[in-house]
């Protein structure tokens, strides 16, 4: 025995089939229509075959166009930029394909311009009433947003990162001509970190201390007692530090989370882009600047 709940979802997932056969039925008569208005009168304007051939191959392209249109707007209905875009670029060719009929077919009367018209709006009616069926719940939506700004981002991360690796590998060859070999971090070459500050690694056990180390583009953020076995148990070098501060778990798991959409899967290790390179910088500028602070005291208590 079938649930209550069943029914109404049947009858929801038939009426959504049945919405988007009707589109694409109601699509496939108007682009044929267009099409044959436009294909077999249009040649008289030409001057040889070259431009008949040209002229007609142009008109099937506008039909074309408009199906890969509704196409990329089905694929990205999810994302409104795009949709909204691909909408106003659908309109634009069908008011310019819908005077072409009309300009092609004058002498034979306005009717056959008109029914395409009906069939155009038609379908952009239709059309909009099955995007709308398969649109997500509000709420839902809002999630995916976020999904995909996220996407973006990490891939605006991407790009920008290998435009910087080829920029570091294009001066590394060019330094390589006059004898120097360059070693240089791709994204040190727009906002290079300040490299005054050198840290203080204590000897022994010392009170609890988040700590930033460098490797390549990542960075790892962790918390320890013995910074210097720490880095000695990662192969690197001190010099690789790149900001201590006071804390424990707390603090740790806390920069986990604020940092956790640069996190490489379950590690404590980020990639040193976006907002974690700037908050590094950050800290490191106000450390040198407390560290300048320090100075001027002891001459000023002298």
């Amino acid at each position: 025995m079938s649930s209550p709940n069943t029914a109404p979802q049947e009858n929801g997932n038939l009426g959504e089939k049945f919405l988007g056969f009707l589109a694409a039925i109601i699509i496939v008569i108007t682009a044929i229509l267009e099409g044959s208005l436009m294909v077999p009168r249009i040649g008289k304007f030409g001057t040889g075959t070259i431009d008949v051939v040209s002229l007609n191959g142009q008109c099937v392209f506008l039909v074309i166009a408009w199906l890969g249109l509704l196409a990329h707007e089905f694929i990205y209905r999810h994302e409104e930029y795009w949709r909204k875009k691909t909408r106003k670029w659908a309109w634009g060719i069908q008011i310019f394909t819908l005077a072409l009929c009309a300009g092609v077919n004058w002498e034979s009367g306005p009717w056959a311009p008109l029914v395409a018209l009906f069939l155009v709006i038609m379908t952009m009616i239709i059309w909009d009433a099955y995007l709308k069926v398969l649109a997500l719940h509000p709420e839902d939506q809002q999630i995916l947003d976020r999904i995909i700004e996220q996407d973006r981002q990490h891939k605006r991360e991407r790009w920008e990162h290998e435009q910087r690796r080829q920029r570091a590998s294009r001066l590394a060859k060019a330094a390589a001509l006059y004898g120097n070999d360059l070693q240089i971090n791709p994204d040190d070459l727009d906002n290079p970190m300040p490299s005054d500050l050198s840290w203080k690694i204590p000897a022994r056990k010392h009170p609890p201390l988040v700590y930033f180390i460098r490797n390549g583009n990542r960075v790892k953020i962790g918390t320890t007692t013995g910074l210097r076995r720490r880095i000695s148990d990662l192969a690197l070098r001190q010099e690789n530090v790149l900001l201590l501060k006071p804390g424990g778990r707390n603090l740790e798991k806390e920069l986990h989370q604020r940092f956790a959409r640069l996190r490489d899967g379950n590690t404590e290790w980020f990639r040193l882009n976006g907002e974690l390179r700037e908050y590094v910088m950050v800290q490191i500028t106000e450390a040198l600047k407390e560290g300048e602070r320090n100075s001027l005291d002891r001459l000023n208590d002298k």
